[in-house]
């Protein structure tokens, strides 16, 4: 009697946990779909518990995670496609990621992006991301700066704090057909810098050194790389000394006819380095140097006052007198620097006219400042053929941020042709000096195959090397890659 009870019980229990005579469903077991009984018409196994996609992507993170159970992958991948299947949007990002990069499941491409997308239309701030920073980078999908930006976007209206940084460098940027906005790039900054995103908090301490899309303010430049530099950013600690040793030095401006004693001569500052964007990180679109940081607030140089003409009845109009500069190369970079840290037309000529008279004395940071004006038409016309003569000046003498930006030209076709191989040699000479962007450089171009044969391998090579030099884009684009 209790026998035939509990077999009772077993079979009510089967019954409650079967789904219904007649109701669809595939076969774990061996795949066959359309099942309308309690067991697979092909291999006779029985019907699954009826569970809901939160609980088969719970069951997918237990085989991934190794929660309670042996790691397996290829296990967690068939959970994650119960629950994606079932419209369930983390498992379809999860699901994506592991066609990506052949987790459990054989490397598929297409798969991946499939994922991707179906996971970003169904709300999914991980895979909106994911798809910009491909459709950004042109990594396993074509590129395409409008979707980088519609993702991106999507993103950050959701939350997402490196969607926000992302924005922020693609405005400071630009990029092909997204035109460069410092106001916008500034926006997107303070609000990731908001949620403690550190980059967001550098870049904005650059924008306000040199005045970009912000009111110009070292104040406020020091506040945000101070606090980017908490937050773990070495970039902006590095700025933040130079900020600093340059307000306890206090630099004066000599006389213009005044040459300055030996001893006064004040240091050269470095080139400094530029990250990418995390972001960036981290476009694949090359990113060059920066244009160096302005130093403390200067004092603009004195106009010699122009003395009246014969004519006692009507002053003439005075001419402008030109920009004095030193003997000595070094100071007229830092002078030039000074200028330059105006930020106004007036400014700009002015260091323009430091600048030449430093490279014509063989100052090789000079040689790249005046590449980085004339590209950018600052104090004058821009003219990139011009860029390209003091880059080739300063690169011909070993200087690592004219070699990176000399390839960046070559690469793009601005005032030279496009010359893939000539890229690529420029970039190799500039990452074997130590220059991160360059190294970042040549990650793109393996990731696109241009001037060299595409190679994943190589790729995530460079980039783990931009990383180890610094380069915070790489960080970011490796991270997100799981490296």
């Amino acid at each position: 009697m209790k026998k035939t009870v509990s077999l009772i019980m077993v079979s009510v229990l089967l019954f409650l946990c079967l789904p219904p005579a007649f109701a669809v469903w595939d076969c774990a077991n061996c795949g066959h779909k359309g099942n309308t009984g309690n067991y697979c018409v092909n291999c006779g196994a029985a019907a699954e518990p009826a569970m809901s996609a939160a609980e088969y992507y719970e069951l997918g993170d237990q085989y991934y995670y190794g929660n309670g159970v042996a790691v397996d992958y290829a296990e967690a991948a068939k959970w994650y496609e119960k629950a994606a299947n079932m419209g369930y949007a983390r498992a379809m990002y999860d699901l994506a990621y592991m066609y990506e990069y052949g987790k459990g499941v054989a490397l598929n491409v297409l798969k991946a992006t499939e994922w991707y997308k179906k996971a970003a239309e169904s709300g999914s701030e991980d895979a909106m991301f994911r798809l910009a920073s491909m459709y950004e980078e042109g990594l396993l999908l074509k590129k395409d700066y409008a979707e980088a930006v519609r993702w991106y976007k999507a993103a950050a209206d959701l939350g997402y704090t490196g969607a926000m940084d992302a924005l922020g460098n693609i405005y400071e940027n630009g990029l092909d057909n997204i035109k460069q906005d410092y106001t916008t790039a500034a926006y997107w900054y303070k609000k990731a810098a908001a949620k403690n995103n550190g980059h967001a908090m550098y870049r904005l301490g650059y924008l306000y050194e040199n005045g970009q899309g912000v009111g110009a303010s070292i104040e406020m430049a020091k506040k945000w790389y101070s606090d980017a530099a908490e937050a773990g950013s070495k970039d902006a600690l590095t700025r933040l000394k130079r900020l600093n040793d340059l307000s306890s030095a206090s630099v004066k401006t000599p006389k213009p006819t005044a040459t300055p004693r030996k001893t006064a001569t004040p240091r050269k500052t470095a080139t400094p380095k530029k990250t990418a964007t995390p972001r960036k990180t981290p476009t694949p679109t090359p990113r060059k140097t920066a244009t160096p940081k302005k130093t403390a607030t200067p004092r603009k140089t004195p106009t010699p006052t122009p003395r009246k003409t014969a004519t006692p009845k009507k002053t003439a109009t005075p001419k402008k007198t030109a920009t004095p500069q030193s003997s000595n190369p070094t100071w007229d970079y830092l002078l030039g620097r000074t200028s330059y840290m105006l930020g106004t037309n007036q400014g700009y000529k002015d260091a323009l006219s430091y600048f030449k008279s430093a490279a014509d004395a063989g100052d090789l940071d000079s040689c790249f400042m005046l590449g980085v004006m004339y590209e950018k038409g600052q104090g004058t016309t821009r003219d990139y053929r011009k860029a390209a003569d003091w880059y080739l000046k300063g690169a011909n003498q070993g200087h690592a941020g004219c070699m990176n930006n000399l390839g960046y030209l070559y690469y793009k076709g601005l005032g030279v042709a496009v010359n893939y191989r000539k890229a690529y040699e420029l970039y190799n000479k500039a990452a074997d000096a130590g220059n991160d962007v360059a190294m970042y450089n040549l990650a793109i171009m393996y990731s696109e195959g241009r001037g060299v044969e595409q190679s994943r391998t190589n790729a995530i090579k460079w980039l783990k090397k931009a990383r180890s030099a610094g380069n915070e884009t790489a960080a970011q684009i490796l991270s997100e890659a799981g490296y």
